[in-house]
């Protein structure tokens, strides 16, 4: 079996897919969906191994394992890559998306429907907060760094802190309007039962430039 083949192979168990931008570079987009786990990391190992450096597309996933997140975070670093976010990207996922050299909105997303979810860490099964303190300390550094400062230690450490995942920090790419009718980017929120409009403590001071979540345009 080709490399090629080994790779779809791996892509069709785990929601990764390969697609290509269509433009004249010619240029790869590693897509990341649904539960990221190890066959995420062999499935951009592939990849990575075959010369290629792809855009890291993060697309409507809810998160995945720790050890997949802190495996994906190395390659990101080792080869320089950068992420794109397009629909939903809770917990592990915006992590991944933050371990990114350059980060943007995708080409193509819709803005009203594309949002990070940033919270603890938590169990799968159980549903428990796991403090995993080596884990927080590189997420914490990762962040200051890639964003130079921008995203503030105490935004960092209270989200982390959450007690369910359905709270946390969430990062809207198009803004929305409080009862109020002021517009904010980024809330402190509990998203309990897939909400669309979620209860926040709403933080108006921040929006995804000023965070560092988003750093460039597409490449």
């Amino acid at each position: 079996m080709t490399l090629f083949r080994r790779t779809l192979a791996i892509c069709s168990l785990c929601s990764v897919v390969l697609i290509c931008d269509g433009r004249e570079t010619g240029n790869q987009i590693f897509q990341i969906s649904g539960y990221i786990d190890d066959k995420t990391v062999v499935a951009l190992v592939a990849q990575l191994d075959s010369g290629k450096r792809p855009l890291l597309l993060m697309k409507n996933s809810g998160g995945g394992s720790i050890s997949s997140g802190l495996a994906l975070g190395f390659l990101i670093d080792k080869y320089r890559l950068s992420t794109a976010v397009s629909g939903f990207c809770n917990s592990l996922c915006a992590n991944v998306y933050m371990m990114g050299v350059t980060r943007h909105l995708a080409l193509g997303a819709d803005p009203e429907n594309t949002n990070l979810l940033f919270h603890g860490v938590y169990d799968k099964n159980s549903r428990r907060q796991s403090v995993d303190v080596d884990y927080q300390r590189q997420l914490i550094r990762k962040f200051r760094e890639n964003t130079s400062g921008k995203f503030p230690l105490q935004l960092i450490e209270k989200f982390l802190d959450t007690e369910t995942p359905s709270l946390g920090m969430i990062v809207y790419f198009s803004p929305k309007k409080s009862s109020e009718g002021r517009s904010y980017s980024v809330g402190y929120c509990d998203a309990k039962g897939g909400s669309k409009v979620p209860s926040c403590e709403i933080l108006f001071d921040y929006d995804p430039l000023s965070l560092g979540v988003v750093s460039g345009e597409a490449d």
